[in-house]
């Protein structure tokens, strides 16, 4: 015997390509092949499968995926390799340029994957990841009725980046606060940022993205927001239906809240010192003092609650809550959803939500 190889990571990936087999991802891996390569010498499912298993092993670097995978027997044998082709190679391509003699060579080299993964696409991977979800709400990995998140996020990347198309990385200009420990109430400056934006809506138990879309970063949050969002909703409809979904004020925009109230609750978190807040707190205390049977006075939102006509139960629980609220610095999302939504969801041909 001449090693012995740990077989773990190759179970695993064995079990998870079947897992992939069973609930219909395969065919969508195999539609990722651009079929514009000349004279390929490896069948692009290996490149893609070998992709999976760099992401899902945690391996940022493709360098290092010669050391944790391309030389590993029981993986490369996942992907069709066998134990001489691991150790010298699929092909003699570039063995009359090597100047240091290695002992194990592996299959192939990282170079090839990146080189050909490049090549499938946005549209194929937009349909492939789209799929994707619809195969997993399909095996009801998803509530039938999901309170969904959606969020815009920024991948900086430096000015010197290059794409592959030859053009220059996307830059905005911000006012952002300078990284010093010792002043965390510097001056904010204008600065350029570079890079990208992922709008994403996903599943926040689960943490499962059901929709995403990338574009610049000096593009508006409000520009790819209720794409994403319908989207979503075509992901996962039929097995499951988003009735909610949770913004942050970079949404604020009447006509995309509009277009999203018709099918789902908006909830936009607040700061506590707001007249939002304020006035979702006291729409929370009243609906709690209407549960407890009690009929607390007129209410104009935008003014101080009134101090007299309450019971001393409704007058203890709406301190209580407000202490809380205080001392946890919440906004909107805790002040209503801990008390008048239940309330309002219960009661039958209710308004929707006037407050959100």
């Amino acid at each position: 015997m001449d090693r012995v190889k740990s077989l773990g990571e190759a179970a695993f990936f064995d079990e998870f390509f079947a897992y992939m087999r069973e609930v219909g991802l395969w065919p969508l891996l195999e539609a990722l092949n651009p079929k514009d390569r000349e004279r390929p010498l490896l069948p692009f499912i290996r490149l893609v499968l070998f992709t999976i298993m760099r992401c899902m092993g945690g391996v940022q670097s493709l360098l290092a995926t010669r050391e944790v995978l391309l030389t590993d027997e029981g993986l490369m044998e996942l992907l069709g390799f066998n134990a001489v082709q691991g150790n010298n190679g699929a092909n003699r391509r570039g063995l009359s340029r090597r100047t240091r003699p290695v002992d194990i060579r592996g299959a192939f080299s990282f170079e090839t994957a990146a080189d050909n993964i490049v090549r499938i696409g946005e549209g194929r991977l937009a349909e492939m990841f789209n799929g994707a979800i619809r195969c997993l709400a399909a095996q009801r990995m998803f509530p039938k009725r999901i309170d969904a998140v959606l969020d815009a996020t920024d991948d900086e990347a430096t000015p010197k980046y290059k794409t592959d198309d030859g053009l220059e990385v996307p830059s905005v200009t911000r006012e952002k606060r300078p990284d010093v420990r010792a002043n965390k109430h510097a001056h904010k400056i204008k600065v350029a940022v570079f890079g990208w934006k992922i709008w994403i809506v996903f599943e926040p138990v689960s943490k499962i993205p059901l929709a995403m879309k990338i574009d610049g970063i000096n593009v508006g949050d409000n520009e790819h927001a209720f794409d994403v969002w319908a989207q979503a909703c075509t992901n996962v409809e039929v097995y499951a239906t988003i009735r909610s979904v949770a913004l942050d004020r970079g949404f604020l925009d009447g006509k995309l809240l509009s277009r999203i109230d018709k099918s789902a609750i908006i909830y936009i978190p607040a700061k506590s010192n707001m007249t939002v807040t304020a006035d979702a707190r006291e729409i929370a205390r009243r609906a709690q003092g209407s549960r407890e049977g009690g009929s607390p006075p007129a209410y104009r939102p935008g003014r101080p609650a009134p101090s007299s006509g309450s019971t001393p139960t409704t007058h203890a629980a709406s301190s209580r809550t407000a202490a809380t609220a205080r001392r946890r610095k919440v906004g909107f999302w805790s002040a209503i959803a801990s008390a008048a939504r239940p309330a309002y969801e219960s009661t039958p041909g209710s308004s929707s939500c006037a407050w959100r």
